[in-house]
């Protein structure tokens, strides 16, 4: 636990027009973003900061809460307020894998393959990897773990004739793109994605661990390789408590 000491180097005011809870919560941010104080370390008790700054357990928790909703903080029933890994921002201009991107933002990503099959294409999805329903696939279910909390459920539909082996690799560990590239020397060049909120049915919310009907992120993607040819379509639900997506716009000149 980070000490009171620590804490001590900068007072609240309370004669300031700034709201005491806003005071205590620029504290506690300054010394995550100065990095004072770590992931996965935990700030003093709320009894502790009450009794440093003489302030009551009601502002304290205002300032915890708007931490927490911010990111910065998390709780920990009997264990206490810690300081959260920051939000990994995906920028989806850049094709790229969400299992490189978490580990590079210093996640631990666990990997569960929960189906692997080769099967004949049914008429939707040979219409999304612009093959006939005489073509074969492959079919794998993933179910992608943060620090043991499920967060990203992926079906992806694969060309069989293009990376026929890959059943027989490791994907609990590595990336569907790393081993198209590395193993299989297939260059990738782009994906269109789709991205719409849902509410989680029952089998989703059983893997995510969510309330069923709870909000979260439905994804289905087409993967193209440089020579346009399609190599994957993905389908995939995700929760966003760890990860967000953005995109650079640019204004058109008519």
């Amino acid at each position: 636990m980070m000490s009171l000491n620590q804490f001590n180097q900068l007072k609240i005011n309370k004669y300031s027009h700034i709201p005491i809870y806003c005071q205590l919560e620029e504290i506690i941010r300054k010394k995550i973003i100065n990095k004072e104080i770590k992931s996965g370390e935990n700030i003093p008790s709320e009894n502790q900061l009450c009794r440093q700054h003489l302030i009551s357990r009601m502002t304290v928790r205002r300032a915890i809460g708007d931490l927490i909703k911010e990111g910065l903080l998390y709780t920990e029933r009997g264990k206490g307020t810690f300081v959260a890994r920051p939000i990994v921002k995906r920028d989806l201009s850049i094709l790229t894998s969400i299992i490189s991107d978490m580990r590079k933002a210093g996640y631990e990503v666990i990997v569960k393959v929960l189906d692997l099959k080769v099967v004949p294409a049914s008429k939707e999805i040979a219409n999304k990897l612009e093959i006939t329903t005489k073509n074969k696939i492959i079919v794998i279910e993933r179910l992608k773990l943060i620090e043991n909390k499920p967060f990203f459920l992926e079906k992806s539909f694969l060309t069989y004739e293009l990376c026929p082996n890959i059943i027989n690799d490791n994907l609990n560990k590595y990336s569907i793109y790393s081993l198209i590239e590395d193993k299989y020397n297939l260059a990738l060049d782009s994906g269109n994605i789709s991205i719409e909120a849902i509410a989680a049915n029952k089998y989703q919310s059983n893997l995510l661990q969510v309330n069923e009907g709870t909000p979260i992120l439905n994804l289905e993607q087409t993967t193209y390789l440089k020579n346009k040819q399609v190599i994957e379509f993905m389908k995939a639900v995700a929760v966003t408590e760890k990860f967000k997506y953005y995109v650079y716009r640019k204004r058109k000149m008519w």
